[in-house]
């Protein structure tokens, strides 16, 4: 999977789960810009480790609060 191909399938699982009117950025924050309350963006965490084959640690959840911060766990996940 291309890094594009990457990046466009994480940005296709946040519309799943936000609000579809909101724009999506790398700085967007899951709760403050897309309107996901913690059961969501941990539905969105469960989503992405399925499509893209990763682990999202335990203790790697907290400090996700973007959606730069997402595609980049993804894309070292996938690099190694």
């Amino acid at each position: 999977m291309s890094a594009d191909e990457m990046l466009y399938g994480i940005d296709e699982l946040i519309r799943q789960f936000s609000a579809p009117t909101r724009e999506i950025t790398p700085a967007s924050k899951f709760r403050e810009d897309l309107d996901m309350d913690s059961l969501t963006t941990i539905e969105l965490f469960t989503a992405a480790e399925r499509r893209f084959g990763v682990v999202i640690p335990d203790e790697e959840v907290g400090s996700i609060n973007t959606v730069g911060e997402l595609r980049d766990f993804v894309a070292r996940a996938t690099a190694s």
